[in-house]
């Protein structure tokens, strides 16, 4: 009994709920959840998560992606594939708001085959109608257009009136942002007139809203601005949230910025402004602040205008929001060309052309291989048209005489000639579609290859300035030893001595760089072989660390082995790897703590390892110690900045000796790294770079 209640309220808010994530459901129907969210279980209790996610999805995005995750991990634990399916096409609509259109449509064509599988058609329309958004989102409206009509397909036999309805609504939508306001409204009434028919309810304050932009579009500023008007004062009567609310108000100030109402512009956004700084949605706040630029530009507020975008560029910078932070970048730029600064003003177009998603690019380039194709075969028919109307006048000319056979034999070579001449005309237009592929294909392949180069150019840049950090660095302590009045006259020559060799060894590295790679991969490092001392290598990164360890009070301490023993290896990596390791050591370590360093050689290998008594590293962050950009939650005790590259560096200098580095660490009990480097005999190193010096 308890289940067939909550079975029927559920049915019952999800009746008031609207499709596809884009729609709010009530305050009302919230409350209804959030009780229900205390009692119950199992299945029941996916969909309550869901229904939650709903609501919160434009409002706070961070709570709509807990209830997401609780809902897919319950769904999963308890095999509930409709459930499951649900949240994912949830997960998938949260990427869609950040402008991430890749992994919307991954997740959304997840969601679709597993709603396939179970033959569940009401999720299968909701899937289908999710990715028609995402098409519409990024102004694929051909795309949009088709899944919307396949959604409403699916939704017939699943007996969705509701949702079929809401689905003509975004067609309407695609037909507005595609500025066809004419089939929008057609649209808007044939989803009146099914609405009425079905016995359909649906919330009507979004629905007056979007009749404000159709008749906006229209030129009709009487009949859209009473359109927003209504729409605002139905979305107050049906208990949306206050984030509708403020959707509504955009919408009404866009429509005052487009008519030059400017100041009716501002006041709208900054009311709508007052409600999404109440919510947690950052790409909403950015967006609101994009709208109030505009509106501070068109006044000739140029300050607030650019204070207003500097705002919505740091909040795209904090959620990563590609959409965002391409509209901001445009923005900028029109002002910055308002204010004669036309230089900065390029840069700023430049860096939005080039965060246009690829996929963007390339249904552009496959779109106009189409447009091209169509044309022709628009060209042909036109060809055929001009024959038949010569034919046809021929025939008149033929009437009028008496020799019957002529007429046949005119006619039957002009057949002949029309057929040949559009069999050839076909024939063309096939090679013609066939090239215009290919070429873009092509096209499509230099944009990977050049994104490619670009990517390792930019590895490039980041390794070169983290390997140069620390020798720097370095010479910045010693020089600090060399101001200080008590060192004395062979002190000082000490450390010039040691500065020099500093020196020598970045222009070596960069030197070895720059010649390894003029034939090879930009980013690429390949490792040159010969006989070195690992233990005069470890004296050498120590005397260059001294000064810095000595100013934190930090001792460094190593013995070196009996004997001399050389190691077939690259020396500048090894003094790479060991001044990462030694950096970081002391860069986390307390005054008065101990980095010591070892050196052992074995059977097949030798070991270098690096020891402290810092802080140490928890177990959770060890398994991503050593990727790109990872820090820990440790903090430099001299305020030292960290770019999360120096221990990946290390890992992949050792590897390409043939090694591996490993970590041993407990909180509070410092870190053991140790190096692990194969003898000549037992390297994986390509044997070309083995070159003995």
């Amino acid at each position: 009994m308890k289940s067939l209640l909550l079975f029927i309220v559920i049915l019952s808010i999800s009746a008031n709920l609207l499709a596809g994530s884009v729609y709010f459901p009530s305050d009302k129907s919230r409350d209804s959840l959030t009780n229900l969210l205390q009692t119950s279980e199992k299945e029941q209790l996916v969909d309550v998560l869901n229904e939650l996610s709903l609501y919160y999805n434009i409002s706070e995005p961070g709570r709509a992606s807990t209830y997401i995750q609780q809902a897919k991990k319950l769904a999963e634990e308890l095999n509930y594939k409709a459930g499951l399916a649900f949240a994912i096409k949830e997960e998938g609509m949260m990427k869609l708001n950040n402008g991430e259109i890749i992994a919307a449509l991954t997740l959304l064509e997840q969601a679709r085959n597993i709603s396939v599988e179970i033959e569940d058609n009401r999720l299968i329309g909701r899937s289908l109608h999710c990715i028609g958004l995402v098409y519409s989102h990024f102004g694929f409206f051909d795309y949009s257009l088709k899944y919307f009509r396949d959604a409403v397909a699916t939704y017939k036999k699943a007996e969705q009136h509701e949702l079929i309805a809401y689905c003509f609504y975004d067609e309407a939508s695609v037909y507005i942002k595609n500025k066809e306001f004419k089939k929008a409204l057609e649209k808007i009434r044939e989803c009146d007139e099914f609405s009425l028919s079905n016995n359909v309810k649906i919330d009507a304050g979004f629905s007056y809203i979007l009749l404000g932009d159709i008749y906006a579009g229209l030129n009709q500023d009487t009949l859209a601005f009473e359109n927003y008007k209504v729409g605002l004062v139905q979305i107050d009567k049906e208990r949306h949230s206050s984030q509708t609310k403020a959707l509504g108000l955009r919408a009404l100030g866009k429509f005052y910025l487009a008519k030059g109402l400017y100041s009716e512009a501002k006041n709208t956004f900054l009311e709508a402004q007052s409600i999404i700084d109440k919510g947690s949605n950052e790409i909403e706040k950015g967006e609101i602040m994009l709208d109030l630029a505009s509106s501070y530009l068109k006044h000739g507020q140029l300050t607030n205008a650019i204070k207003m975008v500097d705002s919505a560029l740091a909040k795209s910078e904090k959620t990563k929001a590609i959409a965002l932070l391409t509209r901001a970048l445009f923005t900028k730029a029109e002002i910055l060309k308002k204010m004669g600064l036309e230089g900065q003003a390029l840069k700023d177009i430049s860096r939005a052309y080039t965060l246009q998603d690829s996929i963007n690019s390339e249904g552009y380039k496959n779109y106009i291989a189409d447009m091209v194709a169509s044309f022709e075969i628009q060209k042909s028919n036109l060809k055929i048209q001009a024959l038949n109307n010569q034919l046809e006048a021929t025939q008149g000319e033929l009437a009028s005489t008496s020799t019957l056979s002529k007429y046949y034999l005119a006619a039957t070579i002009f057949f002949v000639a029309l057929l040949a001449f559009i069999a050839f005309d076909q024939l063309k237009l096939k090679k013609i579609t066939k090239k215009l592929y290919a070429v873009n294909e092509q096209v499509n392949n230099q944009n990977i290859e050049l994104k490619k180069l670009d990517d390792e150019k930019s590895d490039l840049i980041k390794l070169v300035a983290h390997d140069m950090r620390s020798p720097v660095n370095n010479i910045v302590s010693i020089a600090g030893l060399l101001e200080h009045e008590a060192t004395t006259a062979e002190e000082r020559k000490e450390y010039v001595q040691l500065i020099e060799s500093i020196c020598q060894r970045i222009n070596s590295s960069i030197s070895k760089f720059l010649g390894r790679n003029e034939q090879a991969a930009p980013a690429s490092r390949v490792p040159e072989l010969e006989m070195v001392s690992i233990n005069d290598l470890i004296l050498e990164t120590m005397s260059e660390f001294s000064p810095k360890a000595a100013s934190k009070d930090i001792e460094l301490q190593f013995t070196p082995t009996p004997k001399k023993h050389k190691v077939l290896t690259d020396g500048d990596y090894i003094s790479q790897i060991l001044s990462n390791l030694l950096s970081n050591a002391i860069k986390y370590c307390q005054s008065g703590a101990t980095v010591s360093l070892e050196f052992a050689m074995q059977p097949k290998h030798c070991a270098i390892i690096v020891k402290d008594n810092g802080p140490g590293i928890s177990k959770k962050e060890q398994l991503t110690l050593f990727e790109k950009y990872t820090t820990t939650s440790n903090k430099a005790t001299g305020n030292e900045s960290s770019t999360g590259l120096g221990l990946s560096i290390a890992k992949k200098l050792t590897q390409a000796l043939g090694g591996d580095i490993q970590v041993e660490s407990e909180i509070g009990r410092g870190c053991l790294f140790i190096v692990s480097i194969p003898t000549a005999e037992n390297s994986h190193v390509p044997q070309q770079t083995m070159l003995a010096k």
